[in-house]
């Protein structure tokens, strides 16, 4: 049977339109719809069936759904790891939307497998100086730095800086994060002497992409100020 593929489209099109408008609960019915029709009319393994449950899987992990959304990951990367092999873009990045799911719930050693065959596959289907490499090593980072390993995370950072100024240049907001998540990283080690110049970075490149009263700028001036502000003496 052909597919009604204006139908599952424009249930999809609604739902994201809905979904980035910050109506998310809205939005969820429309997404239910599109898989609905998808596996009434394709096989459940096929690439559109399949992406269509990981978008709703997004969705639901966006609405705060984390159970949902680790159900409808589960079943996209046991279908793509049997359809598509460990060595596919799409599986890293399932392997990747699934570690960044399980260190929202607080299981980094449930995450950090995933989020390290992810690199493992960026790696090897993308390169070494791939900014998708790049952003799965930050991720990767992020969970070993929250396991409170901070010398184990920043030869990954460091790496992922390295690769997104190669591929993006220094005026990206990608820079931003890993200059901010780099400064970050050095003042919880104590260096903030070495810290200073990423956030310093990562200010001026933020001012410059999206101004001086963005989020994200205030993000990054926060971060800077507090490089200044003494450590609080143990309450006694």
């Amino acid at each position: 049977m052909r597919e009604d593929k204006p139908s599952a489209d424009l249930c999809m099109n609604l739902g994201y339109h809905l979904w980035i408008s910050g109506e998310l609960a809205e939005a969820k019915p429309y997404y239910e719809q599109a898989l609905s029709i998808r596996q009434q009319v394709l096989e459940e393994e096929h690439q559109d069936t399949i992406q269509c449950r990981e978008n709703l899987g997004l969705l639901l992990q966006d609405m705060g759904d984390l159970a949902g959304a680790q159900s409808n990951f589960e079943q996209v990367l046991a279908i793509r790891r049997k359809v598509l092999g460990e060595q596919h873009l799409d599986t890293a990045q399932t392997l990747n939307n699934l570690g960044r799911l399980l260190e929202d719930m607080g299981d980094l050693a449930g995450a950090r497998p995933y989020l390290e065959q992810a690199l493992a596959s960026c790696r090897q289907v993308l390169g070494e100086d791939h900014p998708f490499t790049a952003a799965s090593l930050n991720n990767l980072a992020s969970v070993i730095q929250r396991q409170g390993d901070l010398v184990g995370a920043q030869p990954y950072y460091e790496q992922a800086l390295r690769i997104r100024r190669a591929a993006l240049g220094d005026n990206h907001l990608f820079m931003v994060q890993s200059l901010n998540q780099l400064g970050l990283l050095l003042k919880n080690l104590g260096d903030v002497a070495g810290a200073r110049p990423y956030l310093e970075q990562a200010l001026r490149t933020c001012e410059q992409l999206v101004g001086s009263d963005h989020r994200f700028t205030q993000t990054v001036r926060r971060n800077l100020a507090s490089l200044d502000t003494p450590p609080q003496s143990p309450t006694q």
